[in-house]
């Protein structure tokens, strides 16, 4: 089993844009410093052989809570929720892990991901905003 985690904020893979004035199709780069951190997190870990099917992947998103959930002391209110309905899309995340984990070559393709497990929710205490991040093979 892997595991390791992600400091930073968590960020969907973007849409490829079409340009303005026909120059074509390019892809924002906003998810690209989320990508690094992973990368980075991620490279001290890489198996010395590539992972094979089936490969079991579980992902814990922690976003950065709002202000609104905190109190004038700067502690958590009781009643500020732990699950994170907003962006970035849940999906739109994972994909940006297994892209960067399939470039670090802990698989051959991310195709052989055969059970995820990701869950969204608010960071607080002592967690701060990234991904936890689980592999392993079944």
């Amino acid at each position: 089993m892997i595991h390791f985690t992600v400091i930073g904020t968590p960020r969907g893979a973007p849409r490829p844009r079409r340009a303005m004035y026909g120059k074509g199709v390019y892809v924002p780069d906003t998810a690209k410093p989320f990508e690094d951190a992973i990368r980075l997190a991620a490279l001290p870990h890489r198996p010395p052989a590539l992972l094979s099917s089936p490969i079991h992947l579980s992902l814990s998103f922690r976003i950065q809570r709002p202000k609104t959930h905190f109190n004038k002391k700067g502690e958590i209110k009781p009643n500020a929720p732990v699950w994170c309905p907003r962006k970035p899309d849940l999906d739109n995340a994972i994909k940006v892990v297994l892209d960067v984990l399939t470039e670090c070559q802990f698989w051959v393709d991310d195709a052989e991901v055969t059970h995820l497990n990701a869950t969204k929710r608010w960071a607080g205490g002592m967690n701060l905003p990234g991904v936890f991040i689980e592999i392993g093979e079944q």
